[in-house]
């Protein structure tokens, strides 16, 4: 009898005692990672410079020629797909009958379907050329470098009542503020 309940009692204390062994590989030191990449981010601040070209008429004189701008605004992430934001447009025209400015405030609205690519519509109001104009039109803008994107715009514009009579197509370089 007493070999009996030595051997059960044996046989209980090397069941109990196995979870220890269990609870002692974790050995104290997290695996690392071999490579770690930040992503690029197209939410938050951003600014640049644009430049390319202008066509058509707004309001009577034309605006066709070139155009170089300076460009501000920032995105907010709506979800991890979806951007809103706002941006500023300012710069000067060459047109045939000499430099005149340039001004845009504009909503955008995008999707990020890559890390780094995202495609966007836009729309806001302005003054070209002395006159008050709205602009709506879209783009793509692709990430190069960590804070770097480039991006190809094309905007319609047109005299407050009145359909579109000219067009805006840039290429341009934005730092990201993130």
């Amino acid at each position: 009898m007493i070999a009996r309940t030595l051997t059960l009692g044996a046989a209980v204390a090397t069941l109990l005692s196995t979870g220890a062994f269990a609870a002692d590989l974790y050995s104290g030191t997290p695996a690392t990672d071999l490579y770690s990449s930040p992503m690029f981010s197209f939410d938050g601040a951003y600014a640049g410079v644009q430049g390319g070209g202008f066509s058509g008429t707004v309001n009577g004189p034309s605006v066709t020629g070139w155009n170089l701008d300076l460009v501000a605004g920032v995105n907010f992430a709506m979800t991890d797909l979806l951007l809103a934001g706002v941006e500023f447009q300012g710069g000067v025209m060459w047109p045939d009958s000499g430099w005149k400015w340039d001004m845009l405030g504009l909503a955008r609205v995008g999707a990020q379907f890559t890390d780094g690519v995202m495609a966007y519509g836009t729309a806001g109001v302005g003054n070209v050329a002395g006159n008050g104009v709205y602009a709506f039109g879209g783009g793509v803008e692709v990430a190069t470098f960590q804070s770097i994107s480039v991006r190809g715009e094309v905007l319609g514009l047109a005299n407050w009542g009145q359909g579109p009579s000219a067009a805006k197509a840039t290429a341009g370089v934005l730092f990201h503020f993130n």
